[in-house]
């Protein structure tokens, strides 16, 4: 049901299963009703969030995206496998959600392995009260985003590391925010929306598609070099700061 804002269906038509979100799964419904018994729709969005963004980042060999969850019961996973968990439980919870793919600007990924690490990088989409709002806050936990911007600080560098200094490091559920900044948070009216991973693969050309599997399998093959860059990163992380918006307050 991959889909241009232009012509979206009803926000209500992104709330069921599919290929990749397996709602007939017990350890996932459990899941969806532990965060959300009691709580707002902004609440239950954050609690989904919050719990998705602390499962470790971490790449698997694997041939093809995992289903929800079998992300849910390794308790970590990629960007995708993340992003597939957080919509899953969205919808469980009675919000529609859907994932947009876009490239990292190529001068965020410098400090990373970046021949594994281009390609699409997913992003989700929620309604909320009424308003659809995009983030990608969820694929680094806050520690890491933190020792990222403070590397940057240190190399007077704006972007690297998977982020960029004017990027988000909270998601409060308010406005659409990314750690790639303002820029590429911003709303694209013809930007494809999709269910999962797998509806994406498939609705892309003979070629892309050719191009994504292949960035797919070199994330995944090279699982131990980008988990190095990851923890390397994050274990240099200096004492938190206090919370100030949507960005660092860790000074140059």
């Amino acid at each position: 049901m991959n889909t241009k804002s232009k012509a979206a269906p009803e926000p209500r038509e992104w709330l069921g299963p599919s290929d990749l979100m397996d709602f007939s799964d017990l350890a996932l419904s459990a899941m969806a009703r532990s965060i959300a018994t009691g709580k707002k729709e902004r609440e239950r969005a954050l609690a989904a969030h919050a719990k998705v963004r602390a499962m470790p980042l971490a790449f698997r060999h694997q041939a093809k995206p995992a289903t929800a969850s079998a992300v849910l019961r390794r308790r970590e996973g990629d960007a995708v496998d993340k992003a597939t968990l957080l919509v899953a439980l969205l919808r469980l919870g009675d919000i529609p959600a859907r994932l947009l793919f876009a490239e990292p600007p190529a001068e965020a990924l410098r400090g990373l392995p970046v021949d594994v690490c281009c390609g699409p990088r997913p992003m989700v989409e929620a309604c909320i009260e009424g308003e659809w709002l995009r983030t990608d806050t969820f694929i680094f936990d806050e520690r890491y985003v933190r020792a990222a911007h403070h590397r940057l600080h240190h190399k007077h560098r704006d972007a690297g590391y998977g982020v960029t200094l004017s990027g988000a490091i909270h998601w409060d559920g308010t406005r659409s925010v990314s750690v790639l900044g303002p820029d590429y948070a911003g709303a694209d009216p013809d930007q494809h929306r999709y269910n999962d991973a797998a509806e994406f693969a498939r609705s892309l050309g003979l070629f892309q598609r050719v191009r994504y599997l292949g960035h797919w399998a070199l994330w995944t093959g090279q699982r131990a070099l980008l988990s190095r860059a990851l923890h390397g990163l994050r274990s240099r992380q200096p004492a938190a700061r206090p919370r100030s918006g949507g960005r660092s307050s860790i000074p140059a």
